[in-house]
């Protein structure tokens, strides 16, 4: 098993941290601002979550990241409500996309601080 801390960390590399973790909620956000709809913004936010997840899994596995425990799973979850809303096999109401951006922004904001302050910012590796 890879060693746990900063070392193997992907947020300790600013690039992969922007190509990453700010691209993807700039997508999202633009695609508000630009008014496009249906296909399109069904696609942006699912492709965003969904690399934001999946990045956040590796990296939870990768170094042990505290909030990537739990972030990974929650983006995966925003990324496949974005496609099932979107496709509208779930019906979030007229305003689904807001409900899912105030679902995401609350929650990354909870679980990007909680688990670290709770348990610290790296899991411990036996």
């Amino acid at each position: 098993m890879s060693p746990a801390g900063p070392e193997t960390d992907l947020l300790s590399s600013r690039r992969a941290t922007m190509l990453v973790y700010w691209l993807p909620p700039l997508a999202i956000v633009a695609s508000g601002f630009l008014g496009v709809g249906g296909l399109t913004v069904t696609v942006i936010w699912t492709m965003s979550f969904t690399i934001m997840g999946v990045v956040c899994v590796i990296n939870a596995l990768r170094c042990g990241r505290m909030h990537c425990y739990f972030m990974g799973p929650f983006l995966l979850l925003l990324g496949v409500g974005s496609l099932l809303h979107g496709l509208g096999a779930v019906f979030l109401g007229p305003n689904g996309w807001q409900w899912l951006g105030g679902i995401a922004v609350a929650g990354a904001a909870f679980l990007m601080v909680v688990p670290e302050r709770m348990w610290g910012r790296y899991a411990r590796r036996r």
